[in-house]
């Protein structure tokens, strides 16, 4: 287990600059766990991140996601084809005002071919499920994603 902490926040405040910034007091306890293997030809990576706090429901505001997470997995043959397969996760969050931000699994997948030293030629997927991925409040990652591109390692 990487942390077990717990946060204090600031006391709460109005901001004089803007009518509408406030700082709330509230308390968060958070578990975070990584765990990573590796071996010649397959690497293997995953996160858990358990949030609990008591954010006051008269805020308006989203609490964090209270699970969170994700795996990685790669395999290299022959130190020239890579090939990657990723999914990262986070529950469903709610405000007092009655929006919720949905949960979300955003799977990813990728090709990597080295030609020569140094030069290598990509190509990623993200969101392939085609989800509404939502890391950030208001703020949406709609539809599937896909790039290329050509990378020289110096």
């Amino acid at each position: 287990i990487n942390s077990i902490d717990f946060i204090q926040s600031f006391n709460p405040v109005q901001s004089p600059f803007q009518s509408r910034i406030f700082f709330y007091d509230y308390n968060t306890f958070y578990v975070d766990a990584s765990l990573q293997w590796k071996s010649e030809r397959v690497d293997v990576d995953g996160n858990f991140l358990y949030l609990a706090d008591n954010l006051p429901l008269a805020s308006g505001l989203f609490a964090p996601a209270p699970l969170s997470g994700g795996l990685h997995f790669k395999y290299n043959w022959d130190r020239r084809l890579f090939f990657s397969l990723g999914a990262d996760a986070a529950s469903a969050r709610t405000s007092s005002i009655g929006f919720t931000i949905p949960w979300y699994v955003d799977l990813g997948a990728g090709l990597e071919f080295k030609f020569a030293r140094g030069w290598s030629v990509y190509m990623k997927g993200g969101n392939l499920l085609n989800m509404d991925v939502r890391r950030t409040p208001l703020y949406s990652e709609y539809g599937v994603s896909v790039i290329a591109g050509v990378c020289l390692i110096l």
